[in-house]
């Protein structure tokens, strides 16, 4: 899985094809006039980049900024207008109390809307040249106060661009520290080191291509969705490198266990490009060699191909049609059962935030409203740390109400963090969209602006795939640029302006379930000759294929029991297979924690065979383990397993049901006498006392090891704080003894003083 571009709000015409100069936005506020001098008087003429200055102007005022930047540059200095294509070794100024935006390289003003209280011009514009630029977007932020700037910089980014604000050298830091704050700035240098790189940049080779074949890929709605039922990949053209984009992407799955070829090629070649230019290298072929051993090259470039910009209520009106339709819906039906909800590529956490807002705020006025558990997944763990602490700057929840700010917030170092009750409803987990199964028994999937980045093939398996995962009329919310494509026979239009569907009552086809232990392999064909995956042969019928799923669904029902991979801290990493008869959320703060969340009577001996797997590296198997589910009596097999090979421990827990999986089968009824049957049954109750004794022992010795360490520890502490306490009355008598001296010393001054002064009487 992907984390979700941020799209933004602006309605904008479908952009003309993408040809002309690459641009540079460059936005300023208070001090940026100086800092915008340096930058031009450093900077060639002949960098072959139009330089759009988006800064914040008084309303009221005429702008002097083109003459006082004409005496700077040898450059033509222009200030923008309506319909006025940006031009290569141009430098374009905002007027003063407009919007401006680009699309097709021509320009766009409109009025400035009075009803914003913060400025957001440079934010507006730089998420109109990311659309329309893509990768050929430059961004810069320089001096000035708040934070516009922080978001386009990330859109910027999120498209392959490059992006820079200036460092310390700033007048006024607060604007270029907000942009470096949230991880979306390449270069933090100085007006003069910005101007140097731009020289580089435009002179690099890579960059020169990127500028002969214009932007190219799949960007706007329509294309999008185009793409998606046409089956067209917008693949770019890398036959130029086809070796390098190939030994780029095995190094990458390698390093990160992801398979980067299902991904579309256009999106992961500009990631590509954009690294060997920040890291100085011409070609593919040689970046290719600099990530030979690169770990740290690896870990960016693998970050920089998850796209990870988001936020809060994106398309607000989408969320209305939740609260007035869908969840009112979700409520009427599953009693009292929690409503499920899956959100893939959640990023830093604001989408499934933005749920369990809007979910909380329709629950007020539904009867009997169920209780929210929403599961939240990405491939990037440094994002989902960051969802899990809810921590958000003040410049990110610009679309978030005032009123939804004091309900659901609290102010915190300058920032805001999302309310405990909310943080509660949300399990943030790693999960990998392409190999990993899918979740089961949803109300609702919500996956925007994941499947744009996927190969056509891909998408043709993710849908099914959702049809799969979710309950019978449940819901399916897709980005703005997605569609369900041909699947009509699985999903039906809710609302087809916000892509909202719900699930049809038929057969999944086109699904593929990937038995345990199977492993995504990476294919090694040239991008663009790839045969897509899961696709039906020539001749193959369609009834034939769909029995074929159909046992592969049976196949994976008998032998695949439900399970929980785990690390050595008993903390889950992944759910398979549909494990809520054996596990359930703990009441209280939201914890992954096996035992936690493990049923009563699970607890001990699953305590005591991961103990005895993590001790002796050998699987540990327990059968008829009696346990409670809501109330009835039931039992289970269960059996961790230790995977071998792995840099990290890691432990696969299955739990099997002793009814549907019999260990052998039973005598013949007629051999059986009732007295053999009564001895059998007593042998197997004593036979399971004595394994009930012998876990609880060995449950109670490690609970006794773990209490004797923690009373060394707290021996050690003891120890050392007496140690403290009597260094601190030696210090208190050396403090008394300084003291006496000193009292002695001022008696024996006092005593000089008075002799000194009778002498002057005498």
């Amino acid at each position: 899985m992907i984390s979700r571009s941020r799209p933004s709000k602006r309605k904008t015409p479908k952009a003309a094809p993408r040809l002309g100069c690459p641009v540079v936005g460059v936005g300023a506020s208070a001090g940026g006039l100086e800092a915008f001098t340096k930058l031009l008087t450093h900077l060639p003429p002949d960098t072959g980049f139009g330089f759009v200055l988006v800064q914040h102007l008084d309303p009221q005022h005429e702008s002097a900024l083109p003459q006082l930047l004409a005496r700077a540059t040898t450059m033509p200095v222009l200030e923008a207008r309506d319909n006025l294509r940006v031009k290569a070794n141009h430098i374009y100024i905002i007027s003063p109390n407009t919007s401006l935006v680009i699309a097709g390289g021509v320009l766009q003003t409109r009025p400035r809307s009075p009803e914003r209280v913060a400025p957001r011009s440079i934010d507006d514009f730089f998420e109109a040249l990311a659309r329309d630029q893509g990768e050929r977007s430059v961004g810069v932020i320089l001096s000035g106060s708040a934070s516009d700037g922080t978001l386009g910089l990330e859109a910027i980014r999120s498209e392959g661009g490059l992006t820079f604000a200036q460092d310390d050298s700033a007048k006024f830091p607060s604007m270029p520290r907000s942009a470096v704050a949230a991880g979306c700035v390449d270069f933090v240098l100085p007006p003069e080191g910005i101007a140097k790189e731009l020289a580089f940049v435009a002179a690099h080779p890579l960059m020169a291509d990127r500028a002969r074949r214009g932007h190219s890929g799949v960007k706007s709605a329509d294309d999008s969705i185009d793409a998606m039922e046409s089956g067209t990949s917008g693949a770019v053209d890398v036959a130029l490198e086809p070796a390098a984009y190939l030994r780029i992407i095995e190094l990458l799955r390698s390093h990160s266990g992801v398979d980067f070829t299902l991904y579309k090629e256009a999106t992961i070649h500009r990631r590509m490009t954009r690294r060997a230019v920040l890291n100085r290298q011409d070609t593919l072929a040689e970046y290719a060699n600099f990530l030979k051993g690169n770990t740290d090259e690896l870990d960016i470039l693998y970050l920089d191909a998850l796209i990870n910009v988001t936020s809060f209520f994106r398309n607000a009106d989408a969320f209305e049609v939740l609260r007035q339709q869908v969840f009112p819906a979700l409520t009427a039906t599953g009693g009292e059962e929690p409503l499920r909800v899956w959100v893939l590529g959640c990023s830093t956490g604001q989408e499934a935030y933005s749920l369990a807002m809007a979910y909380a705020e329709a629950s007020e006025k539904l009867p009997g409203a169920r209780r929210l558990q929403i599961f939240a997944t990405d491939l990037n763990e440094t994002n989902l740390e960051k969802a899990r602490h809810g921590l958000y700057a003040k410049n990110l929840l610009t679309d978030v109400s005032a009123e939804r700010l004091k309900r659901f917030f609290v102010e915190e170092e300058g920032s805001y963090r999302v309310i405990k009750a909310l943080r509660e409803q949300v399990v943030f987990a790693r999960h990998n969209l392409i190999s990993d199964p899918p979740f089961s028994r949803m109300d609702l999937i919500s996956c925007r602006n994941v499947m744009i980045y996927l190969e056509p093939g891909l998408q043709q398996r993710v849908l099914p795939a959702f049809h799969y995962a979710l309950k019978a009329n449940s819901y399916l919310f897709l980005g703005t640029s997605e569609s369900i494509g041909t699947f009509t026979t699985l999903f039906e239009p809710v609302d087809k302006k916000y892509k909202i569907f719900q699930r049809k009552s038929a057969a999944t086809v086109g699904f593929h379930v990937p038995l345990w232990g199977e492993r995504s392999q990476p294919t090694a064909t040239v991008p663009g000759t790839r045969p897509p995956r899961f696709v039906r042969a020539p001749g193959e019928r369609g009834g034939e294929l769909t029995a074929e799923r159909e046992a592969d669904r049976v196949t994976l029902n008998q032998f695949a029991p439900p399970s929980v991979l785990i690390d050595a801290n008993m903390h889950i990493l992944q759910f398979r297979g549909q494990t809520g008869t054996y596990l359930e959320p703990p009441t209280g703060k939201a914890s992954l924690d096996l035992l936690k969340m493990a049923r009563a009577g699970l607890v001990v001996p699953l305590r005591a065979a991961i103990d005895r797997a993590r001790a002796e590296d050998v699987s540990v198997r327990r059968e008829h383990v009696e346990f409670k589910l809501n109330g009835v009596p039931r039992t289970v097999n269960m059996e961790v397993v230790p995977l071998k090979n792995l840099e990290e421990r890691r432990y696969l827990v299955l739990f099997e049901d002793p009814h549907r999986h019999p260990v052998a089968p039973p005598a013949p009824i007629e051999t059986r006498t009732a007295s053999s049957v009564e001895r059998s049954d007593d042998k197997t109750i004593i036979a399971r006392l004595e394994q009930d004794l012998a876990e609880a022992r060995d449950y109670l010795q490690s609970v006794q090891e773990y209490q004797a360490a923690a009373n060394d520890e707290l021996q050690a502490a003891h120890e050392e704080g007496q140690s403290a306490n009597e260094e601190l009355q030696s210090l208190n008598e050396e403090l008394e003894t300084s003291k006496e001296e000193l009292e002695s010393t001022n008696e024996e001054l006092t005593t000089v003083n008075e002799e000194m002064a009778s002498r002057n009487l005498e």
